[in-house]
């Protein structure tokens, strides 16, 4: 999943090259080839452009086959999977928050939530795959690097893999470290030019406090200021969203620093936000194509590590309305359509769109419908427990999580997660909630 710095240019020309076909004919952006069509109809129309399907003729031979024995390796990230201990092995689909802005500063946040103190207890009892940071983690560089290797450590002394640690850092409202070179919106990066300069600035700013995944860009195309997404969002016009979320997303990988597009399969055509209830996305299966699909498109061309589910509900999807986040045929569509074989992560798992739910019912949907990773459960270490149960009572199938944790320890094997110096600092503006 990582892009070398040579071939970032042709990659984000191969995305841009992709959106335009995509984007050919009078009915937009038409879902390629291979539609999971048991759940999805796409309409016809006589002006809708397929890609050609080349074959490569092979030469006929009678020579019989030179070997028929079995391979004599095991893929390692399989084998390990297979013989965590199921505790371990659930800890690891799990992205969690934690209170502190130090390894061993305590917290009695974290003594009710987790029975232990500190944030290095936290990664010993939980066994997490993954942190998320907050603003009250990040009060300056100095300290988030120091935080981010005393979580690490904590990780490696418990026998466990690296830890991918996360923020939400996109300029302009969303923004989580304050003493590093600061970026207008998305919108205004679009606007003034400096789409890679805010990629490349703060690839390298997260790279040096031992952030390893930036959890962006935003794909969501819309017009409006308005809204959870309003200014988040490149363009209210797919193709130029989609030619910088492209973008961004080399820019990023390029430089060592995982990325997590959302959110799919688009959060633009409304106003209602998910963290207070469940939007619904609505029109038909057009629509969707010619306006939310091109950005997706063009980060998994680009080599996107992750993409993040919106806790949406897509009839023309999926007719159910049932939230992309336990949507089976919203993911498929994401595996089967789009070809992303990366991982699928939800949205907060505290978010008032999923309210009035059992938090342990949605983690076991999301996972059987293909998530991997489930994004700041409000109980992580109640939610690991119960997962374990599910295995144990066989509601959840082993087989269901290892599959998901072999596609994780995939993603950490392509990242660095070691920790460098810190940078230096810069703008100090107030955290905005986005």
């Amino acid at each position: 999943m990582r892009l070398s710095d040579r071939s970032r240019a042709v990659t984000v020309a191969l995305a841009s090259v992709l959106v335009a076909a995509c984007s050919a004919g009078g009915a937009g952006v038409a879902p390629e080839p291979g539609v999971a069509a048991a759940t999805l109809t796409q309409p016809q129309a006589s002006t809708t452009v397929r890609p050609e399907v080349i074959e490569t003729s092979r030469p006929t031979t009678t020579r019989e086959p030179t070997t028929t024995a079995p391979p004599t390796t095991t893929d390692p990230n399989v084998a390990s999977a297979a013989a965590m201990p199921i505790e371990d092995l659930v800890g690891q689909v799990l992205m969690i928050q934690i209170t502190g802005v130090a390894g061993d500063s305590s917290s009695s946040r974290n003594l009710q939530r987790f029975g232990v103190a500190t944030p290095a207890e936290v990664v010993a009892a939980v066994r997490p795959g993954g942190v998320m940071l907050l603003g009250e983690n990040t009060p300056d560089a100095g300290s988030v690097s120091a935080l981010s290797s005393s979580l690490q450590a904590a990780a490696a002394t418990a026998g466990l893999p690296g830890l991918t640690i996360s923020v939400d850092q996109e300029g302009g409202r969303v923004n989580r470290l304050r003493d590093i070179e600061r970026f207008p919106s998305a919108r205004s990066q679009q606007a003034s030019g400096t789409v890679e300069a805010y990629a490349s600035s703060t690839a390298a700013s997260l790279r040096a406090v031992g952030i390893n995944v930036v959890l962006g860009p935003v794909a969501d195309v819309t017009s409006s200021d308005a809204g959870v997404i309003g200014d988040r969002s490149y363009s209210g016009d797919p193709d130029e969203a989609a030619r910088a979320v492209a973008l961004v997303v080399a820019t990023f990988e390029s430089a060592g620093v995982g990325t997590v597009v959302k959110h799919w399969p688009g959060h633009g055509r409304t106003s209602i936000d998910s963290h207070v209830s469940l939007p619904t996305i609505d029109g038909d299966l057009a629509t969707w194509a010619e306006t939310d699909r091109p950005p997706f498109v063009a980060a998994v061309a680009a080599g996107v590590d992750a993409v993040m589910l919106g806790h949406l509900a897509v009839p023309a999807i999926d007719p159910t309305s049932t939230p992309a986040t336990v949507s089976r045929p919203i993911v498929a569509v994401l595996r089967d359509e789009l070809g992303f074989d990366g991982i699928v992560m939800t949205d907060s798992l505290q978010m008032g769109a999923l309210a009035g739910d059992d938090p342990v019912e949605i983690a076991i949907a999301a996972l059987d419908a293909g998530v991997d990773v489930l994004l700041d459960p409000a109980e992580p270490l109640v939610l690991r427990d119960a997962l374990v149960d599910a295995v144990a009572d066989g509601r959840l199938d082993r087989q269901v999580v290892e599959t998901a944790v072999v596609r994780i320890l995939e993603w950490k094997a392509s990242l660095d997660l070691s920790v460098d110096a810190p940078v230096g600092s810069g703008d100090e503006t107030a955290d905005e909630a986005g």
